[in-house]
């Protein structure tokens, strides 16, 4: 009982922090006069987003991250490219992520999302590639553009949404790096440890999705 009261507590936490935030924020542009339905209308996508991160984290079996990640690339690349992106997405895997379990699965949904978010909405590049290798001893995702690059070190906090994704990433104990540069295009790369079966990752994830 003591862990489905748990369980309940983190996806009402993540419902509220994430979907329901962007939801709110939806709605209060959508009530200023003259309101940019594109705005409203983005709103309304990253709270749908959210939510369907968040049911298919609940669909983790096995620690199995691959399905999870792959409901993500169906999702994306239809915008991707309605924009003019190339997606490109590589798989190496020996087993199954060991010890991962529905808030770490999140976790990594949302980053992911989050870098592929940025490459369509901030790159303008014309290609991007998700490179997936997945063992027993741990997870490495790189999602890799060819656009226009930035300064990592001059980036708005808000900007990109490097400082959740960072924050995601530690609650994780996993390791996230950003290597961008101006005209150099831009690649993340997120390292998450595998774990003896049972043990936890750390604090929920409970930050919003940006």
């Amino acid at each position: 009982q003591q862990a489905l009261d748990a369980e309940r507590q983190r996806i009402l936490h993540d419902m509220h922090d994430g979907m329901g935030a962007q939801l709110i924020t939806a709605l209060r542009v959508a009530e200023r006069p003259g309101a940019d339905q594109r705005l409203v209308a983005r709103g309304i996508q990253d709270a749908l987003a959210d939510l369907r991160l968040i049911i298919d984290s609940l669909g983790l079996t096995g620690q199995d991250l691959l399905p999870l990640l792959g409901n993500l690339r169906y999702r994306l690349q239809a915008p991707l490219q309605a924009a003019g992106i190339q997606l490109g997405w590589t798989v190496h895997r020996t087993e199954a992520l060991r010890g991962l379990s529905p808030p770490g699965a999140l976790g990594v949904l949302r980053i992911v999302q989050e870098a592929l978010h940025n490459a369509l909405r901030h790159s303008g590049c014309h290609n991007v590639q998700v490179e997936l290798d997945i063992g027993t001893e741990g997870a490495r995702i790189d999602v890799v553009d060819d656009g226009r690059g930035f300064d990592p070190q001059a980036a708005s906090p808000g900007g990109r949404g490097l400082d959740g994704m960072r924050l995601r990433a530690q609650r994780l104990g996993a390791d996230l790096q950003v290597q961008a540069a101006p005209g150099g295009g831009t690649r993340v790369t997120l390292r998450v440890p595998a774990r003896p079966e049972g043990s936890a990752p750390g604090a929920a994830d409970t930050a919003t999705a940006s």
